[in-house]
């Protein structure tokens, strides 16, 4: 039975533990993290009405330590392809109707699928809010991409919307190789011809 020490929580309650190293003692197994469900805190702490929450925190410490002690430390991101940041690139000038409707739910599930193949996304998400096409959307999109370490955009526009479930022109920052892709696996093989030619690190 989980015991939450805070008293706001008014539903589910869950914790993620670690498993105990080979010939640790029996006893209460480590969490890592843990949360719940907290439908009245909103309106203790002031709001007029309930809000369905959830929430939960993990011990960073803690994780790192199951990792190092798992063996993991360091070896899982060296084997993560290149993040790619996926972004729509809005029709501005009488585009067709629901062609930007089109290419926002298209980009929307292009970063999942990418994301379930095992490649990095996150989707640039100024285009899907946006009621008008974004100006200067191209410079806004690498800005916004060397901001959050995205070495590779997938630009998704009409076109890229109509070739494939994976249509995106993809374009890696440092190098320059662009590529129009409609498969998972051209855009693979894209992915790890730019890890193939990435020099590898100096070692001090």
């Amino acid at each position: 039975r989980l015991v939450r020490g805070l008293d706001y929580y008014s539903h589910t309650v869950f914790e993620f533990v670690a498993p105990e190293p080979d010939g640790a003692s029996a006893g209460r197994p480590t969490a890592v993290l843990a949360g719940g469900r907290y439908d009245g805190l909103a309106q203790a702490l002031g709001h007029a009405a309930p809000a369905p929450a959830v929430g939960w925190a993990a011990g960073i410490e803690r994780l790192v330590l199951q990792r190092e002690r798992l063996g993991l430390s360091g070896a899982w991101a060296a084997e993560l392809p290149p993040r790619v940041l996926v972004a729509p690139l809005l029709e501005a000038a009488a585009p067709e109707a629901g062609a930007n409707h089109r290419i926002r739910s298209h980009a929307w599930a292009l970063a999942d699928r990418l994301r379930a193949i095992g490649i990095p996304a996150q989707l640039w998400l100024p285009a899907l809010d946006a009621v008008k096409p974004i100006s200067s959307p191209i410079r806004k999109i690498f800005r916004e991409a060397e901001r959050s370490e995205c070495p590779v955009v997938a630009v998704v526009g009409a076109d890229e919307a109509r070739a494939g479930e994976f249509g995106a022109n993809l374009k890696h920052l440092q190098s320059g190789r662009q590529a129009l892709c409609a498969s998972s696996d051209e855009i693979q093989a894209f992915l790890a011809q730019i890890e193939h030619e990435r020099p590898a690190p100096s070692v001090l």
